[in-house]
């Protein structure tokens, strides 16, 4: 079953039932009003005729003569003796009340008159009022049954109507696939909830493109990469079989074979932490004091550049500030930006830090070169490379992959990461990032 059938189906019966329940409580109030009129029409007749029960004609002795007045039926006795009677003869229904069976609503009244008891009994005839009312629901039912076939065809048209964009709108999504990721739907002049569902799906398509891109250039690099270390293992490998080499020579490959294959390791590594930091777990669990755990830090990663004459200056005059974190990327960040920076660097890398209520906020310089303003943003893409070392030579080892990192760490902490200046005249990366309750020591 489509939606405009759906639509229509659950309209026509909702309206169908409103009218059915209204259709049903007018009936039955225009019947209690009638019946009670009618009783109430035959009370004042009864009080009527009993202000004139002196009446000659009260003691003409009638009997059976037809109604004393327009549906209206009349009966007195006097001393239990009846001295006017217009009832259908052989009538002596003295059951009070309405009874539809007989079509009737029957009353009495006993009163004293000039020290003579009387009885004035009356009832009033309801043919009339109960043809209208049959009359009244026939036309209800066939109004709720008339009502339902008109709205079936009136819900068809507005569901066709109300529908037509969203059909409009399904029949082209399937012109939608991965090499038309560039396609837009046309968005309404009126901006209403069509035109926002356009809207998003617009801005939808957009991010997807631009996901799609993305991920073609981050294979396209990725496969650069990775290819490039084992052209040369296969390349050293190939060599080394083409002919007999004495022991020296079979090691010099096998070392070269070696280093590449740990470049490899390392690109593969970093690629799959990179693909997983999005799915990190971000529990604040962890009691972290600053200085000595960048202290820690880098002391470990000073000792691998120490024959560069490289040093890490860490601002030990800033509180040891305890906080609860999350220790693994919190580590992550760090490691990578402090390694950026030696890598990087002439001389020295600075790293300080600041605690507000409730961000931490980590600052590393370099003295490097630095990255100009205008592809500050590019940085954080996969295998994206600008800096060489301070001496042009290239000989920088880079995947182009920590700052990517370090993006991706951040932003599933929930924090900022922003680029700048140094002051020692290199980079400067501020990293800002939410903790728990911190302590000064």
């Amino acid at each position: 079953m489509d939606l405009k059938t759906r639509f229509t189906l659950f309209f026509s019966l909702l309206v169908t039932a409103f009218l059915g329940i209204f259709s049903t409580a007018t009936y039955w109030e225009v019947r209690n009003r009638t019946l009670s009129n009618a009783e109430q029409s035959l009370m004042n007749f009864l009080a009527h005729e009993w202000n004139h029960i002196d009446s000659p004609d009260h003691q003409s002795d009638a009997k059976g003569n037809g109604p004393h007045y327009k549906g209206l039926y009349l009966r007195i006795q006097k001393q239990g003796s009846v001295v006017y009677d217009t009832f259908p003869r052989g009538e002596d229904d003295r059951t009070p009340g309405v009874d539809l069976t007989k079509m009737r609503i029957y009353r009495s009244l006993v009163q004293v008159h000039e020290g003579v008891p009387y009885e004035i009994a009356g009832y009033i005839d309801l043919s009339s009022e109960m043809d209208y009312l049959n009359f009244l629901k026939s036309v209800l039912v066939g109004g709720v049954a008339i009502s339902l076939i008109l709205l079936v065809i009136l819900s068809l048209l507005a569901a066709r109507f109300l529908l037509k964009p969203f059909c409009t709108l399904a029949s082209q999504t399937s012109q939608i696939s991965a090499e038309k990721l560039s396609f837009r739907f046309l968005i309404p002049k009126q901006l209403d909830e069509f035109g926002v569902l356009t809207n998003n799906f617009n801005s939808l398509l957009e991010r997807l493109e631009k996901s799609f891109h993305q991920v073609q250039r981050f294979t396209s690099s990725a496969s650069h990469e990775l290819r490039t270390p084992l052209s040369v293992i296969i390349g050293q490998g190939e060599i080394a079989l083409r002919r007999e080499r004495d022991a020296k020579e079979y090691r010099t490959a096998i070392e070269k074979m070696l280093h590449r294959a740990k470049d490899l390791r390392e690109i593969i590594n970093r690629l799959l932490y990179l693909s997983e930091s999005g799915c990190l777990p971000v529990s604040d669990n962890d009691s972290i004091r600053i200085l000595d755990f960048i202290s820690e830090l880098s002391l470990n990663l000073s000792l691998a550049y120490q024959a560069q004459e490289k040093e890490i200056i860490v601002d030990d005059q800033s509180p040891n500030i305890e906080f609860i974190s999350n220790r693994p990327i919190l580590q992550s960040v760090l490691t990578n930006l402090i390694e950026n920076g030696l890598k990087y660097s002439t001389h020295k890398t600075h790293v300080s830090w600041k605690m507000s209520s409730s961000n931490l906020t980590l600052q590393i310089d370099d003295d490097g070169p630095g990255i100009p303003k205008e592809k500050s943003n590019l940085v954080f893409e996969p295998f994206m490379k600008l800096q060489s070392d301070p001496q042009g030579s290239n000989s920088v080892k880079s995947y182009g992959l920590g700052l990517s990192i370090v993006k991706a760490c951040v932003d599933s902490m929930k924090g900022t990461i922003e680029l700048g200046n140094a002051t020692l005249g290199g980079l400067s990366v501020k990293v800002s990032i939410p903790v728990g309750a911190s302590n000064q020591h």
